[in-house]
């Protein structure tokens, strides 16, 4: 959106907690499209009745700021509560978690043969030839989901 403004645009914001994933990110947000020349229309009482500028200001970031930090406790309280619901479904045996796309048994054989092939490289310790090359392999452990045990970085770190 930011990259689309113009002067004289006008930013409609619903909601706060639509603008970003944390209470930073609606401030920067807003003030990115001020910068821009864009004027933001947010869905807040607008304190019309106050005549000093300053004063209206202050009581209009006072409810910004809570807000945003409303947004940012459902936010949280809804992630703890998905949280709390998938360790109960993997208890029940519900929930079995994402499927694997780098496996030895993958349906996708181009995915199983990188899989295989990379694994032959770490167990040649040929991906872990310099200290330079850890965050690679680190990346590789991520994507394939490969054993920590078959890369050996904790003896190169320390």
């Amino acid at each position: 959106m930011l990259n689309y403004l113009r002067d004289d645009d006008e930013v409609i914001v619903v909601s706060l907690d639509r603008l970003g994933r944390n209470s930073k990110d609606p401030t920067d947000i807003i003030e990115a499209s001020r910068q821009q020349g864009a004027t933001n229309v947010l869905n807040l009482p607008s304190f019309a009745d106050i005549e000093d500028p300053n004063l209206r200001n202050l009581i209009t970031n006072i409810i910004v700021d809570l807000y945003k930090y409303i947004a940012q406790e459902e936010r949280e309280t809804i992630r703890e509560h998905q949280r709390q619901g998938i360790e109960i479904a993997k208890k029940q045996g519900k929930y079995k978690g994402k499927v694997r796309e780098y496996d030895p048994a993958s349906p996708n054989r181009q995915k199983r043969y990188i899989y295989n092939e990379a694994c032959k490289l770490l167990d040649q310790k040929k991906l872990i030839s310099r200290r330079d090359s850890l965050p690679e392999c680190w990346k590789l452990h991520r994507l394939l989901y490969i054993d920590r045990r078959r890369l050996d970085y904790e003896k190169e770190i320390n």
